[in-house]
């Protein structure tokens, strides 16, 4: 004697211009997804009856789960049991896509006050669509007629009835409305039938496709699977509950969230920028000498030279190497244009003599050191980087910028300069080895040798002019481009090929 059950069904068939599969007359049965605690057991018996039920319908080929390629890199079955509760029809799609099977049969089940309610997808993998779906309620123990039962009705749409298929499985054409009403008819005619041996359903109340598509997860979604039995599906990928989230509802396949996931670690990254900013890029050099009025011998001499702080276009070259996933350490070497002040003369005892226009010309600055900088977010497209860096500065002198100077007037060495500095910025992911970045550097000078200055004699010349205090803060803003090499995977757990699903 057949079960007796309820079957309020939400029906959704093909219209006539839809195709049935064209693969083959191949079902795939997802194991069934237990909603609550109590149904693991159920899930995994009725998914093994209804393989069963369904291998003994004549024409029907039944591809196991344990049959099918790997999915996203790993073992099908594995696949299935680390589902996202809730996304059991999206996860059966990508099964039976693997399989290449013409049908996927697709349900989850819940037990509540020793009756089982399970709901049931079918879904037509040609076109991607859940063709058919519905609730059952039966009493427990009842798990042999329900699947007997369903492996029937999965038969009639895989098949569709006698001197109907090819309408069912008809091209779009000029009578397609009064196909469309010849199915909706069939599909009564067929769910009439199956009530008399079933205990009865609904009436067919709407024909409309329905994509499969892959929902987004919260973390609400998440907490009653916290507290369920057995290993979960992030502890399955090595992930915590949180990065799960992240990665199932990215979009990427598995092998591309891993990829993502190493992030820097045992990368070699080559960066280019350009920028403008404020640093230590100009220079002056300053001197004064006091001739006697008798003989107009030098008697008293005062020179300096200084780097001073200016507006510039600068730019830089940096090559890292990752230590971690989100942290790389490297050297810098860099440089900047700025301007240089150049002013001498000499005065007679006695007279006062005409102060000339300084002489500007161009000016460069370069500087080098090493620098650690931090993406986070690696497996995101657009990631917030933060860095720290050391920098030596060195700048030029006044014989770089003229050919001929008074052999008696000083000269002295470039000055140099160590600052400290960070940085914050963004990158966004080009390719999956080019970024675009937008970085602002900010640095303080904490040391060098910035002035250098000489007084030879006394009595003539005062006051002394005093060279500008060097500002000790810079900052700018850079956009560059960066390329990633090599790079380690990410640690992956190993699978357990032995654990049931």
């Amino acid at each position: 004697m057949l079960p007796s059950l309820a079957l309020p069904i939400f029906l959704t068939l093909p219209t006539a211009s839809a195709q049935s599969p064209a693969k083959g007359s191949t079902v795939l049965v997802s194991p069934f997804q237990a909603k609550t605690r109590a149904a693991s057991s159920t899930a995994t018996s009725l998914t093994m009856q209804v393989q069963q039920a369904l291998s003994e319908v004549g024409g029907l080929g039944v591809t196991a789960v344990d049959s099918l390629p790997p999915v996203s890199e790993m073992r099908a079955a594995t696949y299935a049991a680390t589902c996202p509760p809730g996304q059991f029809v999206g996860c059966a799609f990508v099964l039976g896509d693997a399989g290449e099977v013409s049908v996927t049969v697709a349900a989850a089940v819940e037990t509540v006050a020793g009756r089982h309610r399970v709901e049931v997808h079918i879904i037509d993998m040609d076109r991607s669509e859940d063709v058919l779906a519905f609730d059952a309620d039966f009493d427990a123990g009842d798990e042999a007629g329900f699947a007997t039962a369903l492996a029937r009705l999965v038969s009639a749409v895989v098949r569709g009835e006698a001197g109907l298929k090819q309408d069912i499985r008809a091209k779009v054409d000029p009578t397609a409305n009064e196909r469309a009403e010849r199915e909706r008819t069939v599909a009564n005619a067929q769910l009439d039938a199956l009530s008399r041996e079933i205990g009865g359903s609904s009436d067919v109340t709407g024909l409309e496709k329905r994509q499969i598509t892959r929902e987004k997860l919260s973390l609400e979604a998440m907490a009653e699977g916290l507290d369920a039995e057995g290993s979960k599906p992030w502890e399955r990928l090595d992930m915590t509950v949180n990065e799960y989230v992240r990665y199932h509802n990215s979009g990427l396949s598995l092998p591309e969230w891993r990829k993502r996931a190493a992030g820097r670690r045992l990368q070699v990254i080559i960066r280019g920028a350009i920028g403008y900013g404020r640093g230590p890029f100009n220079g002056q050099y300053y001197a004064l000498q006091a001739r006697a009025a008798d003989n107009l011998e030098v008697v008293e001499t005062y020179a300096f030279q200084t780097a001073n702080a200016g507006n510039g276009v600068g730019w830089e070259a940096t090559g890292a190497f990752g230590i971690t996933p989100t942290l790389e350490v490297g050297l810098r070497v860099g440089g900047a244009s700025g301007r240089f002040e150049l002013q001498s003369w000499s005065l007679t005892e006695g007279q006062d003599g005409r102060v000339p226009d300084p002489l500007q010309t161009g000016n460069s600055v370069w500087h080098v050191g090493p620098q650690a900088l931090v993406a986070l977010m690696p497996t995101s497209s657009v990631r917030p980087v933060v860095g720290g860096e050391f920098d030596y500065w060195k700048g030029t002198g006044v014989d770089s910028h003229v050919d001929q100077l008074d052999p008696d007037l000083p000269r002295f060495k470039a000055p140099w300069l160590l600052s400290v500095g960070g940085r914050v910025g963004v990158e966004a992911r080009m390719g999956n080895n080019l970024d675009l970045f937008l970085h602002v550097p900010i640095s303080v000078i904490v040391a060098g040798k910035e002035v250098a200055r000489s007084h030879e004699g006394s009595g003539y010349l005062a006051p002394l002019e005093q060279p500008p205090a060097l500002a000790p803060f810079g900052a700018a803003i850079q956009v560059g481009v960066q390329t990633r090499f090599l790079g380690g995977k990410q640690a992956r757990p190993k699978e357990t090929f032995d654990e049931p699903i």
